[in-house]
C-alpha cells in the first residue's frame, strides 16, 4: 500500500482509480496524517453459493414459530407489524 499527498491524488486520480481497480489501494495523506484509503471493489458474481446449502423448510417454520411465541414483542410479530426501533 502506497501513500501518497492529496495535491498528488488530485493530479493522477484517474490514475489511482485504475490501480485501485486492479487490486492495488493507496492512502492519501494531507499534511502527513493518513486522511482516505482508495481500494476497488472486489465484484461479486450473484449466485456463486448457489447449491452449496441446503434449506430446511420444516426447522425454518418451527424458528419462526417459535420467535413468534416467545418473541419479547410476540404480540408484533403475529400481528406482522413488526418495526426496528428509532435511534436518535
Amino acid at each position: 500500500m502506497r501513500h501518497i499527498d492529496i495535491a498528488q491524488a488530485r493530479a493522477k486520480l484517474e490514475e489511482l482509480v485504475d490501480q485501485a481497480a486492479a487490486g492495488e489501494s493507496t492512502v492519501i495523506t494531507k499534511d502527513g496524517v493518513d486522511i482516505a484509503r482508495l481500494v476497488g471493489f472486489k465484484s461479486r458474481r450473484i449466485g456463486m453459493l448457489k447449491g452449496q446449502f441446503e434449506f430446511d423448510e420444516k426447522a425454518s417454520a418451527e424458528m419462526e414459530k417459535k420467535l413468534r411465541l416467545y418473541s419479547p414483542r410476540a404480540k408484533d410479530f403475529q400481528n406482522n407489524n413488526y418495526k426496528l426501533p428509532v435511534i436518535d
